[in-house]
């Protein structure tokens, strides 16, 4: 059974389907756990009809129902959350305009039901349809042509990963399919039911290609070109059109989508905020105190560090040093006459960097991303290191995948700023919501327990 091109609709219907039945089990819940709210039926039909239209364009607009094979798990939750965070905020915004009459706290709760709902359907279809494909259903009839590694390559991940649902019919060299080229060989396409032709297209003459794509565009058979980047270092790919002339531009990053650049302020707005009015109220005064107590001089300490496209900003810390007139930029080092007593816990527990909050919300950095460095520094470096400069893709954070991870502090060794500089770049070309709550939370832990070269 092949109902490939129905996999969309299939996909929709399944979201509305559990939207709604969600809808109603969140209804039955909020019912029991706080009574009637004591409003008209058909306040309860339009809050669902706006969850259905809301639904509708949050994953229309993020394409959320691609099929393509191509398409790896981690995109694919990653789409999804974002969806489901239009959503939210589509559903805020038909509510701030008073036509709901229904309390927050029945949004709130119908809201979890319904997009619990959704993503329970899209784990369950994602698990079935993997182990469809690996039952030999929903496949696509394939052929490969090129020369090399490149072909064998494919052919062999279409083998060891049947969840793609790939059937490989035959591999041709460009030689074979030049020698062969004729009318039966076109017939072999229509008698074996080709889908979709692999072809390396710097293998073949022109005017050969040319013909297998009329003839498979004559006979809806997709043709796909197999480049060979395998020597270069990407993370993927994106196809630009300017007028007629295809260009290829390798390693876009996550951040050249404006919705993700949205939802990462959103996310860096509210969560600063919630940590300023609920934690920094009290802590900024006490710590402020202290660092007064026990030294003159400043609460925050100001330095020029290089953001994002390497643009200089004042970051902001609490002063965990007793002031001093050296002019070079020096990194703390173990045992430094410099820190304060204050200053040495500050920076064991990390909370020197907690003003940083404030520079999130000033838009000059964000709560995840590379760590800036002075200034001086990245001049030092920027020669020394490899594809230094890509760090500064993205706004600097007050916690990264590197200092998550442990390389934090002094850096002895070009190697060990290397090393980080590597995390950094990962992180850039890797990013998701996901990802920036787990840094986060790894962040914490690594407080908690206090940091051996944090001094």
């Amino acid at each position: 059974m092949r109902f490939g091109k129905f996999l969309k609709e299939v996909k929709l219907f399944g979201d509305l389907l559990f939207l709604n039945l969600f809808y109603l089990l969140g209804n039955m819940f909020f019912q029991y756990q706080y009574g009637d709210v004591g409003v008209e039926e058909h306040s309860y039909g339009f809050l669902l009809l706006v969850y259905n239209f809301s639904w509708l364009f949050a994953s229309i607009f993020l394409k959320i129902h691609d099929t393509a094979r191509s398409i790896g798990i981690e995109r694919v939750f990653s789409r999804l959350l974002n969806a489901l965070i239009v959503y939210l905020l589509v559903v805020f915004g038909v509510y701030g305009l008073n036509v709901v009459s229904l309390p927050p706290n029945y949004i709130f709760v119908t809201y979890l039901f319904t997009s619990s709902g959704i993503s329970l359907f899209h784990m369950g279809f994602i698990v079935f349809l993997k182990y469809y494909r690996i039952l030999g259903y929903n496949y696509k009839n394939v052929i490969v042509i090129g020369n090399g590694e490149v072909a064998e390559d494919l052919k062999s991940t279409f083998k060891l990963r049947p969840e793609l649902g790939f059937r490989v019919l035959n591999v041709f060299s460009a030689k074979e399919i030049e020698s062969q080229f004729s009318e039966s060989w076109l017939e072999y396409l229509i008698r074996e039911e080709v889908q979709e032709i692999f072809c390396n297209s710097g293998a073949l003459e022109e005017r050969i290609l040319e013909q297998i794509i009329d003839f498979a565009d004559d006979n809806l058979i997709t043709v796909k070109v197999i480049p060979d980047f395998r020597g270069f270092e990407f993370k993927g790919m994106e196809v630009q059109l300017y007028d007629h002339v295809p260009v290829i531009k390798l390693s876009p990053h996550p951040f050249d989508d404006p919705i993700n650049q949205l939802l990462k302020r959103i996310f860096d707005v509210t969560f600063s905020l919630a940590f300023l009015l609920t934690i920094g109220i009290w802590l900024f005064p006490l710590i402020g105190l202290l660092i007064k107590l026990e030294s003159r001089g400043p609460v925050f300490f100001k330095q020029k560090r290089g953001g994002e496209g390497n643009r200089p900003f004042e970051v902001l810390k609490f002063r965990s040093m007793k002031l001093h007139d050296d002019q070079k930029v020096k990194q703390a080092t173990k045992g430094d006459s410099r820190i304060t007593k204050i200053g040495a816990f500050i920076r064991k527990t990390s909370i020197d960097e907690l003003p940083q909050f404030i520079n999130v919300l000033m838009g000059n950095m964000s709560v995840v991303g590379p760590r800036p460095h002075a200034v001086q520094h990245n001049a030092e470096y920027r020669p020394l290191i490899e594809k230094f400069n890509q760090r500064h893709k993205v706004k600097p954070g007050i916690t990264g995948l590197a200092q998550a991870k442990g390389l934090r502090g002094e850096t002895e060794t070009v190697q060990m700023m290397a090393d980080r500089v590597k995390m950094d770049r990962f992180y850039v070309e890797n990013w998701s919501f996901w990802f920036d709550l787990k840094i986060i939370l790894m962040t914490v832990i690594s407080m908690a327990g206090g940091e051996e070269k944090a001094y």
